[in-house]
């Protein structure tokens, strides 16, 4: 995951996912972008209650 602060108040989070660490292994990346303050901490809040899930 990376994070880029962006004109506007607007932050560039990037998602990539890798099938492993060598040359060859695939990968996709996605750019979502989310309002600074309340977007922000709406998708923290969501990413915290997804990664507990069990």
């Amino acid at each position: 995951m990376t994070a880029t602060f962006g004109s506007g108040g607007h932050v560039y989070l990037g998602w990539t996912l890798r099938s492993g660490f060598f040359p060859g292994d695939w990968n996709c990346t996605v750019t979502t972008v989310i309002e600074a303050g309340e977007g922000m901490t709406a998708v923290a809040a969501d990413l915290r209650a997804f990664l507990r899930e069990e």
